[in-house]
């Protein structure tokens, strides 16, 4: 969580909507501007629609995130996402 908050404050910094999604409450990450923490959504399909880009985990969300052509950083937390992230 401590690695989702650096990313989080460092996006807006600059500025940036940022839409936390999946593994987080909104009383997990400290309040920044144009942040919105959804914790899990059962359909993310209408964020996704709307996202320029995407940080995710290389789990089953990567599968919606190329239906949805969204640009993303992947990243293997585990030994099973390796070849997702691939």
């Amino acid at each position: 969580l401590r690695h989702v908050g650096e990313v989080v404050a460092a996006l807006a910094a600059d500025g940036l909507a940022v839409d936390v999604v999946g593994g987080v409450g909104p009383t997990d990450l400290p309040p920044a501007p144009g942040l919105a923490v959804h914790g899990f959504v059962a359909d993310p399909g209408p964020l996704l629609a709307r996202a320029d880009v995407a940080v995710a985990a290389a789990g089953s969300t990567v599968y919606s995130l190329c239906h949805h052509g969204v640009p993303s950083v992947v990243i293997a937390f585990h030994d099973n996402q390796a070849p997702i992230a691939r």
